[in-house]
Parts: structure tokens; sequence; C-alpha cells
């Protein structure tokens, strides 16, 4: 296929008809390296060479995901943080939050809820991304971890991507010691919660 546009760009005569066609050339091009730069990440995970914790703050965690939120789209975001430490691998549970959101995001239209939410519990630390998009069926909630799997065209608002984000997510997750779980979101759409291990409260010193 892309064999096929270089060929095709190379017989073309027209500059503007050049110049768009190198456009979309290019971003197939970005596309597969995406999908190199994931595939090789779930290759790391599965080989237990993904995961390098060190001692998290949670407030600079979730705070810097706050101020990042706004460059996902235009949704309305909103955030309930929690403070105290977690042992992890902060740049790999980003990665996490950041797919998930993009998930949420791209089954939204501009103006719908995104929340993030982040608690401590019995020692664990747990983050729920959830929207007001109009969810997905029960029978795919167990599904969409799946790589490649893609939802059905009644969700999705934005058909890019190769389906292997919330796989990622997951393998991350797990790398960790957690969990990664769906459920109907109380905002009406779909709701997405991983749970973390060691997670510390914040000092009272």
């Amino acid at each position: 296929m892309l064999r096929a546009q270089v060929e095709l760009l190379d017989r073309e005569s027209d500059e503007r008809n050049r110049h768009e066609e190198t456009v979309t050339l290019l971003r197939r091009l970005d596309e597969l390296d995406r999908l190199v730069g994931d595939m090789l990440t779930l290759a790391s995970a599965e080989a237990g060479e993904l995961i390098e914790p060190r001692t998290i703050d949670l407030g600079e965690f979730l705070e810097a995901v706050r101020r990042d939120l706004p460059l996902f789209g235009d949704r309305d975001f909103r955030m309930t943080a929690v403070g105290g430490t977690l042992e992890g691998d902060p740049d790999r549970l980003n990665q996490v939050v950041r797919n998930l959101v993009r998930n949420a995001v791209a089954h939204t239209d501009p103006g719908d809820r995104v929340d993030v939410s982040a608690r401590g519990l019995d020692g664990s630390l747990e983050i729920e991304i959830s929207d007001t998009g109009p969810g997905i069926p029960a029978d795919q909630l167990d599904r969409i971890f799946e790589r490649f799997h893609r939802l059905d065209p009644g969700r999705s608002r934005d058909t890019g991507g190769a389906g292997l984000g919330l796989a990622i997510a997951r393998a991350i997750v797990e790398g960790h010691g957690g969990r990664l779980v769906t459920a109907a979101s109380p905002l009406g759409g779909l709701a997405i919660r991983f749970e973390l291990p060691q997670w510390s409260e914040p000092s009272r010193g």
C-alpha cells in the first residue's frame, strides 16, 4: 500500500496534489511508527522488562495529569485527586492515564464530561476514568482490552488508532501487580478503573 503511494507520488506532476499525497503518506508512516512502538511496549511487558518502579509523590503526579487534561480535547474535564506516595513507574502509569483519557475522549463529543478520580483504600490506589458517552454493550466489557479489538461504531466518534491503547494500559497495570476493570459509569457512559498496590497515606508530620 505504501509502496503504491510512493510510486504515485513520484509520478505526480501537480504540486498541490503532490503536497496532499505527501501529507497523507507522512500520516500513515506516523501511524506505523506508533504501531511499532506499541508492539514493542507490549513485548517488553511480556518479558517483564517494562516497569522501573520508584517512589511517586501522588500530589505532583496527579497535578501534572490535571494540567495536561485540556490538551486531550474540548471536554468538561473534572478531577478528584489524592495525596500520599505510590511505589511504581511514573512514566508508565502516566501512559496508562493518558491512554484511558484518550479512550474516553475518542468516544465522547465536545463538551461531554470526563472525570478522573483517585482515592486511596486499604493500602491501594484506585484511579477511575469515566465519561458521559454512549457506553458499550455488556458483552464487550471484557473484550476491550484485547489487542486490536475495536468497539462497535455506535460508540466510536474517532476511528483512529490501532486498538492497542487499552491492551497496553492493562499490561502496565498488571506489571505493577494491579488490575484494571470496566463498568457502567455513573455518568452514563463507560468507567475504567485501575487498582495498584503499595499506596501510602500522606504523612501527618
